[in-house]
């Protein structure tokens, strides 16, 4: 970790379906809220975010490791909880998230570059922006300077 280079992280979850999708109106408001929280909370900047139903992709700086690891606790813990009801001594049967968080470390501008481009295009994906493979392949490009 290195609290000059921004991170690309994804919490993902197959479970996140029907009620518990993360696109809901109910748990899109409440990734969103949560994700404030966190920001103020921790010191965390977030400089893309998507909620893509079933990931939720940020890319962040955080002043330190520990700030990184209580936002991404915070976040992901509290999320969960949320989105099934799940609460001590009654859980809600299995985990919620597939695996541990997905990070990588930013090294460079062009990396970050791809980085907010991947997460916009995520974003706009679970929006219904694109009508084709050629429309999302252009915003990619675009949005890191080659169009």
């Amino acid at each position: 970790f290195d609290p000059k280079r921004p991170v690309h992280l994804t919490l993902k979850s197959t479970r996140a379906t029907g009620e518990w999708s993360l696109r809901s109106p109910k748990n899109c408001v409440l990734a969103l809220h949560l994700t404030e929280l966190a920001k103020a909370k921790f010191g965390v900047r977030v400089i893309e975010y998507a909620n893509v139903g079933n990931h939720l992709h940020y890319v962040l700086k955080a002043p330190s490791r520990t700030a990184f690891q209580r936002f991404l606790r915070f976040v992901s813990g509290t999320l969960a909880m949320m989105v099934t009801g799940a609460r001590k001594g009654r859980p809600m049967g299995g985990r919620f998230w597939d695996h541990l968080a997905h990070t990588k470390v930013l090294t460079g501008l062009r990396q970050l570059q791809n980085a907010e481009a991947y997460v916009v295009k995520n974003q706009m994906e679970a929006l219904g922006a694109f009508e084709s493979k050629a429309e999302r392949d252009r915003l990619r490009l675009w949005k890191i300077g080659w169009v």
